[in-house]
């Protein structure tokens, strides 16, 4: 891993640095502690390749910078004599002695090319090196607007053998002044790599699709038919776990996966969604919900109107041998996606809803579980209905409050939250 290594001082204001020290200048000099990150080339190339940053992206994409730069080239020759004379009249008498140098190179390298001029120099990462066409520091300089973490695996393609070193000595506080005042990263520098990775991953995560986790395969596929038609412009942000493999479902299922995921430290935004019914109230109610990153979210199918009086079918009787019909408020018991799926799905010929069955008795929370009867037939009216849909004018027509209701309650516990977005010099200024 990276080592930090705090090694002897040296001077800060030097011409080296970029300052004029003189007797007019207010900058006095003064002797600062080096600070530095340092740790084998092979090892940083390793993190990169991980992180996607491999050869052969890096080759790729040095690849197209090459032949654009080419193309900028090739586009100067073409112009007219007067705009290649403005145009090489606005740059130094240096840069216009180099400039045709300059193009010939770019017109005659590839990915492996530059890679192996920057391997042929002997040792391109001191200060006071030639800034020559063709040079190594040249190439360097050439890429400095390139992403650096391309840059960086791109010259270790050209030194495997390298030490990488970060000097952190800039950075505001990293340093010891010589009158004894300390720097607040001195006890801390060691957790720098970290912290930049963990910012790293909260950026990230920002843009990576929030993935919604539910408890069976048609929870998912429901709610991402019913996204692409409610919220098409979202569709592509918001991601339903693909449950063609999973083994099994229910509430204790997910609670497990959601652990799992905690494990991992998955950097994506990650949505859990359980039914709103007694199985779910059974497995949460011992989970420790602190324990959770920000990033990962628990929530509930919400309540339901349609839910606060409806059918359900109690246990036969000797009055009722095929079970009692009666109205119930069945929110918290009999939550499941089928309720969600709208008036229109849940009707049967007759147009009376389907009821809710209830089914076992929850010693734990003294209620029982219900499940609504006939859920192959939901399912398939629901994916005509889906189908049916692509019309403006049948989505018209269509009940789909419920599921925008359970969309819009997704939709809002995958919002980022404002803290999740973290500086790191406001992260750095917090500990001094």
């Amino acid at each position: 891993m990276l080592a930090v290594t705090p090694i002897t001082a040296r001077q800060y204001y030097t011409p080296e640095r970029g300052y004029e020290v003189d007797e007019e200048t207010e900058i006095v000099d003064h002797d600062i502690e080096l600070v530095e990150y340092r740790a084998p080339g092979h090892i940083i190339a390793a993190r990169l390749d991980l992180m996607g940053v491999d050869e052969k992206r890096v080759l790729e994409y040095l690849q197209q910078k090459i032949e654009d730069n080419a193309a900028a080239a090739e586009h100067f020759s073409s112009i007219t004599d007067d705009v290649r004379r403005q145009t090489l009249a606005e740059i130094t008498p240096a840069g216009r002695e180099n400039f045709p140098r300059s193009d010939m190179i770019w017109t005659s390298l590839d990915a492996r090319g530059w890679i192996e001029q920057l391997r042929s120099v002997r040792d391109w990462t001191m200060p006071g090196l030639s800034h020559e066409v063709g040079s190594g520091q040249w190439l360097l300089d050439e890429a400095d607007f390139w992403d650096d973490r391309y840059t960086l695996r791109a010259a270790l393609l050209a030194r495997p053998e390298g030490e990488v070193v970060l000097d952190i000595s800039d950075l505001p506080g990293a340093y010891a002044l010589p009158d004894g005042v300390g720097s607040f990263f001195e006890s801390d520098w060691n957790s720098l790599p970290s912290d930049a990775a963990m910012i790293t991953r909260d950026r990230a995560a920002l843009h990576a699709p929030v993935v919604v986790l539910t408890e069976g395969r048609t929870d998912a596929e429901f709610l991402e038919a019913g996204m692409a038609i409610l919220y098409p412009h979202l569709s592509d942000l918001i991601r339903f776990l693909d449950y063609e493999s999973k083994p099994e479902g229910g509430a204790a299922a997910l609670l497990r996966m959601v652990r799992a995921f905690n494990a991992a430290r998955i950097a994506n935004r990650v949505v859990a969604l359980f039914d709103n019914d007694t199985a779910a109230s059974e497995v949460l109610k011992s989970f420790n919900f602190r324990e959770l990153p920000r990033q990962i979210k628990v929530i509930r199918c919400p309540d339901l109107e349609l839910a606060k009086r409806y059918p359900t079918l109690g246990p036969p009787t000797i009055d009722s041998p095929r079970g009692s019909l009666s109205l119930a408020d069945v929110n918290g018991l009999a939550g499941s996606i089928e309720l969600y799926l709208g008036r229109d799905v849940l009707r049967q010929a007759d147009g009376a809803l389907r009821p809710v069955q209830w089914k076992s008795f929850m010693p734990g929370s003294g209620k029982y579980q219900g499940e609504v009867t006939d859920k192959t037939d939901i399912h398939r009216s629901f994916r005509a209905k889906c189908a049916l849909a692509k019309d403006a004018a049948s989505l018209h027509n269509q009940d789909w409050d419920d599921m925008r209701l359970l969309l819009d309650v997704i939709i809002d516990a995958s919002k980022s939250e404002p803290e999740a977005i973290v500086d790191p010099v406001s992260l750095w200024e917090e500990r001094d």
